[in-house]
């Protein structure tokens, strides 16, 4: 039989409405969240052990899918915003990890080409018109702040090295990494030619994070 999470309960008492008549999704299905005390509650409500968050395009899923094993790191925050957020926040996380690829005109490529520009919405704090010039700019924003957490220690990794780093993935978290595929996006998309000098600057942030290492805290 199901029992309802807490979240729920509190939704049928507080607000009944946005339970059965859910405001705005994303094509995924996923919530569109705009306030961050909502994001905050949403995760003391269904708590997780572990914050995964990424730009895009960088293959977190593939973490999720191995952390899944053996921790809880999904719920709907998370669907909804959590996953490609701009800053890190106290929701009672014990650890993070920020995936990341090397190059981010790879990684806008694999969204662009799969009509994910919807990911600019869940980075994005405020609401904002899209444009691939903001999206760039957020991202400049998110991996500063992810690399300088102050609520929890952060682990960063680049999986594009993710096999050479796999003992200390398992280390790390007691899973083996295994079902790896190599990155089938390797060109840039036409439409961030315009774009390449902002790119550039922030494949410079990328290169200077750790391809595998704890930072913050």
């Amino acid at each position: 039989m199901y029992i309802p999470g807490a979240w729920t309960l509190r939704q049928l008492v507080t607000n009944p409405r946005q339970l059965f008549f859910p405001g705005p999704r994303h094509p995924d299905g996923t919530k569109v969240i705009w306030d961050e005390e909502e994001i905050i509650e949403m995760y003391l409500d269904e708590p997780i052990d572990i914050w995964v968050n990424s730009f895009g395009g960088s293959r977190s899923n593939f973490i999720v899918d191995l952390l899944e094993q053996r921790y809880k790191v999904t719920n709907l925050a998370h669907r909804s915003k959590g996953c490609h957020y701009v800053r890190p926040l106290d929701v009672g996380v014990e650890r993070g990890i920020f995936c990341y690829v090397e190059d981010l005109g790879v990684a806008l490529t694999s969204q662009l080409n799969r009509n994910f520009t919807f990911n600019f919405d869940k980075l994005c704090s405020t609401k904002m018109d899209f444009s691939i010039e903001k999206w760039i700019e957020q991202i400049s924003k998110q991996i500063k702040n992810w690399s300088s957490c102050e609520y929890f220690p952060v682990t960063m990794i680049n999986t594009d090295k993710i096999l050479q780093y796999s003992k200390e993935f398992s280390r790390s978290f007691g899973i083996d990494v295994s079902g790896f595929r190599e990155r089938s996006t390797v060109e840039r998309h036409a439409l961030l030619k315009p774009f390449e000098r902002q790119i550039e600057e922030v494949n410079i942030q990328i290169a200077s994070l750790p391809d595998f290492g704890t930072v913050g805290l």
